[in-house]
């Protein structure tokens, strides 16, 4: 009977194991791989790997020369239709001509924590970036 009791016990304590280490991994943070250009005036963001953002929970904020807005209208390509940013999908908007202004751009992902910072003055058809 005791033996029983001990195999009970150390089920058990696997079984607990195996269900914290599966609830960690659903609060893991995503990552995602964006390259991004500008083409006459528009931004262009594509998707290249890592975890799918939701369109409901994307925000993108773009301020130019100190002048921020939020962008709430921009085009999806190769989109798939289940309302989430997946690999392979591009965002575009457009935003005028950049050269010589400072620009930044946010992108918010919807997790807590989770944004990507660009920061830059285009001068001559190339992106100065700045380390943030």
């Amino acid at each position: 009977m005791r033996n029983y009791l001990i195999v009970s016990v150390i089920v058990f304590t696997l079984l607990l194991i195996g269900l914290s280490g599966c609830i960690e991994q659903d609060n893991r943070e995503p990552e995602i791989n964006i390259v991004g250009r500008i083409d006459g005036g528009n931004i262009i963001l594509e998707h290249q790997g890592g975890t799918s953002i939701k369109f409901n929970e994307l925000i993108i904020n773009v301020s130019i020369d100190g002048n921020t807005s939020e962008i709430t209208d921009y085009d999806v390509s190769n989109d798939n239709g289940d309302n989430s940013w997946n690999i392979g999908e591009r965002i575009s908007f457009y935003v005028g001509n950049l050269t010589g202004k400072e620009f930044d751009m946010q992108l918010d992902f919807g997790y807590p924590s989770n944004s990507l910072v660009i920061k830059g003055t285009l001068q001559n058809g190339e992106l100065i970036l700045e380390k943030v």
